[in-house]
């Protein structure tokens, strides 16, 4: 009947804090480079504009996400997906924590942001 709620409906005490923490941290995800791009630069001994790369890629990725990953929305069920992509940016963040060199971080980086589309889901 409409207006009834199954139990797997329901937010528990923790569900809601728990996914709002989830999705600030993959909207964080995209803009956290920024401030950081002078920082890499010394670190992977690259000129500033190079270490730019990381933030272009991470704004190419969120936008390759929204177009390509947030429709499957529509057909994949929504806690399958949003766990899915969580284990994945997960798994980025890890690649681009260990990336040496600036093209490694910069992939990393387009992968991180295209899966950081879970807030949308």
């Amino acid at each position: 009947m409409a207006g009834e709620s199954t139990p797997h409906s329901q937010l528990t005490r923790g569900t809601l804090p728990m996914l709002a923490a989830a999705c600030g941290i993959t909207v964080g995800n995209v803009y956290v480079c920024q401030p950081l791009l002078d920082q890499m630069a010394v670190s992977l001994r690259v000129p500033e504009q190079t270490a730019g790369l990381v933030a272009v890629g991470a704004q190419v990725g969120y936008a390759l996400g929204i177009l390509f990953v947030l429709p499957l929305a529509d057909v994949i069920a929504s806690r399958r997906l949003v766990r899915t992509l969580l284990v994945l940016t997960s798994l980025f963040l890890l690649a681009a924590a260990f990336s040496s060199r600036t093209s490694l971080l910069a992939a990393a980086s387009v992968a991180l942001t295209a899966s950081t589309v879970v807030p949308q889901i």
